[in-house]
């Protein structure tokens, strides 16, 4: 039996999948093309060539999610609902009849939540009046990620401290601030403290996660 070598190119190593290939003969290496994994919530993109055989001629097929392709066949993998594994199937037309190559496993993980971010700040920071007066929202930094993350902020609690007194303003409409919130921020001063948490938000898995929150003090 002719045996297929088939390649699926990618950036990172071989460690995401592995393979069942039953009594097949052929030989096969397969994985994705950013991460070693999958992700639920994204579009994993998937590269394959098949030596010998064009790629008209090579079919990927799954079960676990959707599978769509371009006109230079260069796939997309993504899941309508949330899995932690998905099988797909190699399949290859050789002299005018389809086989099955084998069949492989990925892992599908929920995608990594993201730091918040206000005023340009992250985590624990400095900010300048002048910087907060040019801000009204918080908004998910995902530049880190190999994929471009959308979260949905939902909720969030702000807390001022005023020197030394503790005020509270929670905010339950998105990612914008409201009044009470404003108002707290145009009394701050050097030294006083801006706490942004329980930032509640949708990702791109649908799902509601908190994500890490901002605590800023006034220079």
């Amino acid at each position: 039996m002719k045996t297929i070598y088939l390649l699926f190119f990618l950036f990172l190593l071989l460690t995401g999948c592995h393979s069942d290939k039953g009594n097949s003969d052929y030989n096969i290496v397969v994985s994705a093309d950013k991460m070693n994994v999958l992700y639920n919530g994204v579009m994993n993109p998937i590269s394959v060539a098949v030596a010998g055989v064009s790629s008209n001629n090579v079919e990927l097929k799954t079960d676990d999610g959707e599978l769509t392709t371009d006109n230079n066949f260069n796939y997309v993998l993504s899941f309508p609902k949330q899995v932690t594994k998905a099988e797909i199937e190699i399949l290859a037309t050789i002299e005018g009849k389809k086989v099955s190559a084998g069949k492989y496993y990925f892992r599908v993980k929920n995608a990594p939540s993201a730091p918040v971010s206000f005023a340009g700040k992250t985590g624990e920071d400095i900010i300048s009046k002048a910087e907060l007066q040019q801000t009204d929202s918080i908004y998910a930094v995902t530049s880190d990620f190999v994929f471009d993350l959308k979260f949905k902020i939902v909720s969030f609690n702000m807390s001022v401290l005023l020197k030394g007194t503790f005020n509270e303003a929670a905010c339950f409409d998105g990612a914008f601030l409201n009044q009470r919130q404003k108002e707290l921020l145009g009394k701050v001063s050097a030294g006083d403290k801006i706490l942004i948490e329980e930032v509640q938000a949708i990702g791109p898995d649908g799902e509601k996660r908190k994500l890490p929150g901002v605590v800023l003090t006034v220079i």
